[in-house]
């Protein structure tokens, strides 16, 4: 379990190693930089609707990540037990 909870926590990280280090950091700082640069150009009324959008993006991909992590532990289960299984009949 310790394994399991380590990985919820983010203290590892297996998606990290999609794709290059390199090409992760430069699509998030371009993120941010048009983010800013948008937030820049709004009112304030409109920041505010893109602050509230963006809060549900985030709660959005909080969900879906979630739900990936519970079934890819599922399937790695599924496929460890089918091996095992396999292993000894």
């Amino acid at each position: 379990m310790k394994t399991i909870l380590a990985l919820w926590e983010g203290r590892l990280e297996p998606g990290r190693h999609c794709g290059t280090g390199k090409e992760i950091r430069e699509v998030e700082l371009l993120i941010e930089r048009n983010r800013s640069k948008l937030k820049e150009s709004l009112s304030e009324r409109d920041q505010s609707i893109l602050d509230k959008y963006n809060s549900c993006m985030e709660e959005q991909l909080f969900i879906v990540a979630e739900q990936a992590f519970y079934e890819g532990y599922y399937l790695g289960t599924q496929l460890t037990a089918e091996a095992l299984t396999s292993a000894i009949t």
